[in-house]
């Protein structure tokens, strides 16, 4: 059923005997999540080394799992005054206006880690923005 048992096998240097523990532990009600992230873990260190691993992990985990801000993440600069959906469109983060107000309304869209669902909000201090999952960026107002 799930995929990432032949990865312990066949891509990490993890026990046969300890893959069926991790079995038992995933039928007994483990969470799949845990058991992934120990799957990037082993194959991490297996190419950069256990405390670089250890570290992404951690890192992966306050990012994802508690939404903590990295300590190093991309900087836009934009004009003061300047409308959020606006910059999601000159950032090229939309395809369409359209688009970019289903993701305000969907509260898809967070500065400063409070979600705006206004489409007129204007940016007027420095902050960081989160558009989706995947975009993260320092905004800087000039």
């Amino acid at each position: 059923m799930f995929l990432f048992f032949p990865l312990f096998r066949d891509c990490t240097r993890v026990s046969l005997d300890d893959i069926v523990k991790k079995k038992a532990l995933l039928d007994e009600g483990e969470n799949p999540r845990t058991l992934k992230l120990e799957l990037a873990q082993e194959i991490t260190a297996l190419y950069h080394g256990v405390d670089i691993a250890k570290s992404a992990r951690r890192q992966w985990e306050e990012v994802f799992s508690q939404k903590k801000i990295p300590e190093t993440i991309p900087e836009i600069s934009v004009r003061n005054s300047t409308l959020l959906l606006d910059v999601l469109m000159e950032e090229k983060w939309c395809k369409s206006k359209a688009f970019a107000r289903r993701l305000f309304d969907q509260g898809a869209v967070e500065f400063n880690q409070t979600v705006i669902k206004d489409v007129s909000f204007v940016l007027m201090r420095d902050g960081v923005l989160r558009v989706g999952k995947k975009i993260l960026v320092r905004v800087r107002i000039r």
